[in-house]
Formats: structure tokens, sequence, C-alpha cells
């Protein structure tokens, strides 16, 4: 069963690129120093975090567009496998 439609999916996909690039953008304008004193993290981190910020910003999408009577739980599952 296809719980979300085509266009949906490729909206979601190109938000979570846009919350990704944006994120990693703003966090690769600090310094050396400023990443690595005032936030803890290293340039590794980057695309990690990026990554987190879009999966967190998609979820919320994506939690809008499902069916109530699907758990959300329900639809990860349907997704991963």
């Amino acid at each position: 069963m296809d719980l979300l439609s085509i266009t949906n999916r490729i909206k979601f996909a190109l938000a979570w690129r846009r919350v990704y690039l944006r994120v990693q953008a703003e966090l690769s304008c600090y310094t050396e120093r400023e990443m690595k004193a005032d936030l803890g993290l290293n340039r590794s981190d980057i695309p990690k975090i990026a990554a987190k910020a879009a999966d967190q910003h998609t979820d919320k999408l994506v939690r809008q567009q499902v069916d109530p009577c699907w758990g959300w739980q329900d639809f990860r599952r349907l997704a991963h496998s």
C-alpha cells in the first residue's frame, strides 16, 4: 500500500535537501575556533547534524500527510520494508 503519492515523496525529498543544504551552509560559515570552542563540533560533524535537522523537518511534514488512522510507527515500518 502506498501511503504517500509520488508528488508528495518528491516534495519531501526536496524539502529534506533544502534544509540539509541550509544547515550545512550555515555551519560551514563558522571558523575552526568557533566550531570547536563555541559549539564543541568538528567539521566532520556537519553532514550528520545537517541530516538530522533535515530528518526532523521532513518528519513533521510527513506526519501531517499520513492518514490519522495509520500510526506513525506503521508508516515508518512500511517505508523501510
